[in-house]
C-alpha cells in the first residue's frame, strides 16, 4: 500500500497549492474532491483571478500590506497571521509563476490607485458568470497537471466523511468513493473545502437569519463538511459572523445574468441604501461588502433598495471592472426612475414622506460636511458620498450576495488547526476559506480570497514537508 503523507480535502486553490508544494518538497500527496466532473465547479474556478491583499498590491511592502489589512478590517484580525500573510504574498506570487502561471496588470488598478495582478488570460469583465478558459480555470488545471507530474493525485468523486483522531492527533480520515467507505492513514490532513457558505442551516446559525433570502453568489459545493469534522476533532473557530459578498439586484436570485456580476456597490456607496421603512440601513461609506452583510442581517433582506441620481449613474455607475452602467440593464435588471423622490417612493412602495426626508437629510449632510451626524453615521472609507439631487432619480431592488464566509477554523501561522485551548491539533491543518482569523470583524473587512488560498496553501504544504517528511522523522 502506498504511503500518503498529506491529504487535502477540497480541490480548489488552497488544497492544490498545499498538495503541490508538499509534493515538490518530497511528500506523497492526495487531494480529495467530492465532485466528479473534469472541470468541477468551485469558488476557485469562478474567481475573477484578481490577486491583491485588502485591495492593495501584493508587491507592496509587508508593512504597507499590513496597514491596508488593518484599515480594511477596522483593526480586526490576528496580528501574527496578518504578519505571516503579508510576508508571503509576494513569494506566493513568484511560486505560482514558477508553476507556469502568467499574470497581467489588472485594469481596475487605476481606480484603486494600486497595481493589482490578475491571472491570465484575464476574465472578460461583463455581466453574468464567465470562467471557461479564464485565468482561474487555467490555474486549477495547471495545478492538477503539476501535481500528477510530481506523483500526487487528485481523486474526483471522493467525499471526506470524518477525521481519525488518536490520542489527540489526526492520523487519517475516512472518505466515500463510488458508494464505498475507505479509511486512509496519513501524517497530515489539510481542510481546504471552502467553508460553509452553501449550507443554509449553517448560514442561518452563524451568519444571517434568513438564508433563503440571500443570493448565493458562489458555487454550491462548500457546505461545511470540513468545518464540522474539525469541530468534532476539538478545533476552535474564529468569529463567524461576516461574509465576503456584494450587493446584487434582487432578480439575481433567478436571473443568471445578474450574478456574480454586476454588483451594485459603487452606486450604493455614492448614494444610499434604505429598508422598507424608507430609512437608511447602514453606513454606506464602509463599502459594498459591509452593506451586503448589513442587508443580510436585517429583518427584510429582500426589501432593501439603493437610491441614487443621474450624476451617480453616469459617474460611479460606470466604475470598472463590471460597471453597473450598462451591465445592470444589459443583464436584464430593472431600474425604477422618477423626476422626484416623492414619485419614486410611490413607484417602489415606500413611505413618501419618510423617503423624502431621508434623502433631504442625506443631501444636507453632504452639503454641510456633517455626514457623521446622520443616523446611522456616514463615513467615506470606501467612497465619497454624493448628493442625490440631479433628476431623474433611480431605485434598484437589492439582494445580499454571499460568496464565502470570512470566519472559520482557528489556525496558527503554519496553518495548523488550533484547539479551544489554543494549542495545535497535531496532524490537522486548514487553509483558504476554511480557515479564519485575518478578515471579518464588525466591518466585515476583506483581505482577498486568492491571497488566503495561495499563501495559506503554500505555508501548510511547507510546514508539513518540514515536519512530516519520512526522512526527517525520528
Amino acid at each position: 500500500m502506498v504511503k500518503i503523507d498529506l491529504v487535502a480535502i477540497g480541490g480548489g486553490f488552497a488544497g492544490l497549492v498545499a498538495a503541490n508544494r508538499a509534493a515538490q518538497l518530497g511528500l506523497k500527496t492526495l487531494v480529495l474532491e467530492k465532485q466528479t466532473t473534469e472541470r468541477y465547479l468551485c469558488n476557485s474556478r469562478f474567481s475573477s483571478g484578481v490577486f491583491s491583499i485588502a485591495f492593495h498590491s501584493i508587491e507592496a511592502s509587508p508593512e504597507e500590506q499590513k496597514i491596508a489589512i488593518l484599515k480594511e478590517t477596522g483593526g480586526y484580525g490576528d496580528r501574527a497571521l496578518i504578519d505571516s500573510f503579508t510576508h508571503n504574498t509576494n513569494r506566493a506570487y513568484r511560486w505560482l509563476r514558477d508553476e507556469g502561471m502568467k499574470f497581467v496588470t489588472n485594469s481596475y488598478a487605476s481606480v484603486k490607485g494600486s497595481t493589482n495582478l490578475i491571472l491570465a488570460p484575464p476574465r472578460r469583465f461583463r455581466e453574468g458568470l464567465d470562467w471557461q478558459g479564464r485565468g482561474s480555470d487555467v490555474l486549477l488545471r495547471r495545478l492538477e497537471s503539476n501535481l500528477e507530474e510530481r506523483g500526487g493525485t487528485l481523486l474526483r468523486g471522493a467525499e471526506a466523511q470524518q477525521l481519525i483522531i488518536d490520542e489527540g492527533r489526526c492520523v487519517g480520515l475516512t472518505y466515500m468513493l463510488e458508494g464505498e467507505t475507505h479509511e486512509l492513514r496519513t501524517n497530515a490532513v489539510v481542510i481546504a473545502d471552502g467553508g460553509f457558505h452553501a449550507n443554509p442551516e449553517m448560514v442561518k446559525q452563524h451568519i444571517a437569519p434568513k438564508p433563503a433570502e440571500l443570493n448565493l453568489r458562489a458555487a454550491d459545493s462548500a457546505v461545511g463538511d470540513g468545518f464540522k469534522m474539525a469541530l468534532k476533532a476539538g478545533a476552535a473557530v474564529t468569529d463567524l459572523g461576516g461574509f465576503y459578498g456584494h450587493l446584487q439586484h434582487r432578480d439575481a436570485l433567478s436571473n443568471e445574468q445578474l450574478w456574480p456580476y454586476p454588483s451594485l456597490d459603487a452606486v450604493a456607496v455614492a448614494g444610499i441604501m434604505v429598508g422598507p421603512d424608507g430609512k437608511r440601513l447602514a453606513d454606506e461609506g464602509k463599502g459594498g461588502i459591509y452593506l451586503a452583510n448589513a442587508l443580510a442581517k436585517s429583518t427584510a433582506p429582500l426589501d432593501g433598495w439603493t437610491l441614487f441620481d443621474e450624476a451617480i449613474w453616469q459617474g460611479p455607475g460606470k466604475m470598472p471592472p463590471v460597471a453597473v452602467n450598462p451591465y445592470l440593464t444589459s443583464g436584464g435588471g430593472s431600474m425604477e426612475k422618477a423626476d422626484t423622490i416623492s414619485d419614486l417612493a410611490s413607484i417602489i412602495g415606500l413611505p413618501e414622506s419618510t423617503l423624502s426626508e431621508t434623502v433631504a437629510e442625506f443631501n444636507q449632510a453632504v452639503t454641510t460636511a456633517t455626514l457623521d451626524k446622520l443616523v446611522p453615521a456616514r463615513t467615506e472609507k470606501a467612497g465619497t458620498a454624493q448628493a442625490i439631487s440631479t433628476a431623474p432619480f433611480y431605485a434598484v431592488p437589492l439582494s445580499a450576495g454571499i460568496t464565502n464566509v470570512m470566519g472559520g477554523i482557528s489556525v496558527d501561522t503554519n496553518a495548523r488547526a488550533l484547539s479551544s485551548e489554543g494549542t495545535p491539533i497535531a496532524g490537522l491543518y486548514a487553509c483558504g476559506a476554511a480557515a479564519g482569523g485575518v478578515e471579518g470583524g464588525p466591518d466585515a473587512g476583506y483581505i482577498g480570497g486568492l491571497a488566503k488560498a495561495f499563501v495559506g496553501g503554500l505555508l501548510a504544504g511547507e510546514y508539513i514537508a518540514d515536519w512530516h517528511n519520512p526522512d526527517q522523522q525520528s
